[in-house]
């Protein structure tokens, strides 16, 4: 099912984005990593590489180089081995609606990564009433 997600234009003036991106691949993958339809309200989803080479183009050869960028840039978490990618500041742009935070929490109830506890430390101000949901 397809759904409408906003990509804002505080991109372009985000410190890190500005500071830490500096390859037009790292841009092109960052954006990949916010807008594929496997990328849901917490920014936590599984990952597969193959399935974005073909969609933007990257090269194999460079691509642990482009997400080594963003992985130092602080922009994104990649778990390799286990194919599990975080978006980290994407839940900072997603209106934090109750339906939204809601959302989040139903994610986060399907998750057994390390990066659902690192996800909670984050954002609990923002999903505190919600969190007795999660148990």
């Amino acid at each position: 099912m397809q759904r409408y997600e906003p990509f804002h234009t505080k991109f372009w003036t985000d410190a890190l984005v500005k500071s830490k991106l500096q390859s037009d691949a790292a841009k092109l993958l960052f954006i990949y990593t916010w807008t594929n339809e496997s990328c849901g309200t917490t920014g936590i989803y599984d990952f597969d590489v193959d399935v974005c080479l073909i969609r933007t183009g990257i090269k194999r050869t460079i691509f642990r180089r482009v997400m080594k960028e963003l992985v130092d840039s602080g922009l994104v978490k990649f778990d390799e081995p286990n194919g599990k990618i975080w978006v980290v500041n994407r839940f900072k742009y997603v209106n934090t609606s109750p339906k939204l935070i809601q959302s989040a929490i139903n994610e986060l109830k399907s998750l057994s990564h390390v990066y659902r506890e690192e996800f909670i430390e984050k954002y609990e101000k923002q999903i505190k009433p919600f969190l007795l949901q999660l148990d």
